[in-house]
């Protein structure tokens, strides 16, 4: 997802986004990079829903308040990109070490209870916390929401690999790329990024924020 410490560096080169502006754009597309914007929000729809369709139904909930389907195109990301191996491994290892804390936390959780020991917040917290590092998305549930979302009207792209290359790819004069990835910050091609916060938007003029 980039370099989290760029954003806070950057934290003086941005602009809230007017609320009339994100309704529409005069011209060019909204180019979403969708893992790069609500992974905690698809995490939580397929950790916490019983079905795929609820899941589905809850991601697309999030999707809207970034943009809806007439002006905005929404990239999946696919396979690792080669010059992001080294990241995609190290993704893996946070993965593996979580899950080790989890399964150590899970171990102290049961022993507590066959020994009628108190439980306290804190051990089902450590729990969860250790769980949604290592959540990993099945590609299945993910081809199965690109599958929804454009039953629903959407134009959805699964990309080769990372969205942020493909969006660089299609980013045209106009058009505004909806990311909390620093990485898209340096394409010479793409010339505005609104960074996701919350239900609001901060936007970067990349020409602008590299002066």
């Amino acid at each position: 997802m980039g370099c989290r410490s760029l954003w806070q560096f950057l934290k003086k080169r941005h602009k809230a986004v007017p609320r009339p502006a994100r309704q529409r754009i005069p011209q060019g597309r909204f180019r979403i990079d969708v893992q790069g914007s609500i992974y905690p929000s698809i995490r939580h729809a397929y950790s916490q829903n019983a079905t795929p369709e609820a899941a589905h139904a809850s991601v697309l909930r999030r999707i809207e308040q970034l943009g809806n389907p007439s002006d905005s195109v929404l990239y999946f990301d696919g396979g690792a990109a080669v010059e992001k191996q080294q990241t995609h491994q190290d993704r893996q290892k946070v993965r593996t070490k979580a899950l080790a804390e989890a399964s150590k936390h899970i171990t102290i959780f049961s022993e507590r209870q066959e020994k009628n020991l108190r439980i306290r917040k804190s051990h089902f917290t450590r729990i969860r916390k250790e769980l949604a590092k290592a959540f990993v998305w099945d590609p299945e549930m993910r081809k199965g929401l690109v599958r929804y979302l454009r039953e629903k009207g959407w134009t959805a792209i699964e990309c080769d690999t990372e969205a942020d290359l493909q969006i660089a790819k299609d980013f045209q004069q106009g058009d505004v790329a909806i990311s909390g990835d620093s990485d898209l910050l340096a394409y010479a091609s793409i010339a505005k990024i609104w960074r996701p916060m919350g239900r609001q938007f901060l936007e970067y003029d990349v020409n602008d924020v590299l002066e």
